[in-house]
């Protein structure tokens, strides 16, 4: 039996067992059947323990890595906040970075989290300034400040170790900046920005580029949204239809590794029209869209966090 009848005999096989495969019978070997729906998602409460249940008090999640490790944290009956780390295995550590307060409105919280499960954060300490802090997978902390700053908080942190987050000058006027993986610091704000108490650039999340992605208060006192390259240039956008108005605007939320942005589009805070998401492409087109059957945020109500499993 030579080659090329054994080659041309394979092939009859492979397309003989595509055809039955497909169903041939009574004339339907043309036909095929539309797939299964995907399952109904399955959402699970997570609630820290020792989390209030009341006003403004519980449990939250910040941040998930690619693990599925999460970051966040809680608040307790008496006001204090705790940081907690959910890993895949559904194991929930609470801690404490060095130097908590411990009474109301002091504590630890978690914004962001890796792939190797170091989290990024802030503390306040007994004298109600705050601080960043890293920690890592072991459980070690380091503690720091943009040198100058009055207050200084972690929000985001890549795969390399460089973290972003806002820190305020002494006028409590916040501003932007990258701390490189051998604690150095590289301050910013995005052209147009323009600052008030507790206002200006927000800087939220770092991908493995080193983008950030956050958001500032220009002149019209609309917030809108920006992202940094490595290399400091930076970019501004608005998501169609905000509302270019105080108190309304462009909220740009998250960054993953291939440039795509994730956000809110609103009105007036919590009581405005037109509450939306956005998803921006790594080239700057922009999808507003809204989830459906999600009603308006209700932010009087406890927290409590929800994973959605993939």
């Amino acid at each position: 039996m030579n080659r090329r009848f054994v080659s041309i005999l394979c092939m009859f096989l492979i397309g003989l067992l595509a055809i039955l495969q497909l169903g041939c019978g009574g004339g339907n070997s043309a036909t095929t059947t539309n797939p299964p729906p995907p399952p109904s998602p399955q959402l699970i409460s997570i609630d820290a323990p020792g989390a209030g249940r009341s006003a403004f008090l519980g449990t939250t999640a910040q941040d998930i890595n690619a693990n599925g490790d999460i970051a966040g944290f809680y608040t307790d009956t008496n006001n204090v906040s705790h940081g907690f780390l959910r890993t895949s295995n559904q194991t929930l550590t609470v801690f404490d970075a060095p130097g908590a307060g411990t009474a109301g409105d002091h504590g630890t919280d978690s914004q962001g989290i890796n792939a190797s499960g170091t989290i990024v954060g802030s503390v306040i300490d007994q004298t109600f300034v705050t601080h960043g802090y890293i920690r890592t997978s072991s459980g070690v902390f380091t503690i720091f400040d943009v040198p100058g700053s009055f207050d200084t908080f972690g929000s985001g942190i890549n795969d390399g170790g460089v973290v972003t987050g806002k820190y305020l000058d002494v006028n409590q006027f916040a501003h932007g900046y990258v701390r490189a993986s051998d604690g150095t610091f590289t301050t910013f704000d995005p052209p147009g920005a323009t600052f008030g108490q507790f206002q200006g650039t927000i800087p939220v999340r770092i991908n493995t580029s080193g983008v950030v992605v956050g958001t500032f208060q220009g002149p019209d006192g609309a917030l809108h949204g920006f992202l940094r390259a490595a290399d400091g240039t930076i970019t501004t956008f608005d998501a169609p239809g905000a509302l270019n108005q105080t108190s309304s605007g462009t909220m740009a939320t998250d960054i993953n590794d291939s440039g795509v942005i994730v956000g809110l589009q609103f009105g007036p805070l919590f009581n405005g029209p037109g509450h939306r998401s956005f998803v921006r492409d790594s080239g700057g087109n922009i999808t507003v869209f809204d989830p459906p059957g999600v009603g308006p945020p209700h932010p009087e109500m406890a927290g409590r966090a929800l994973l959605r499993p993939a």
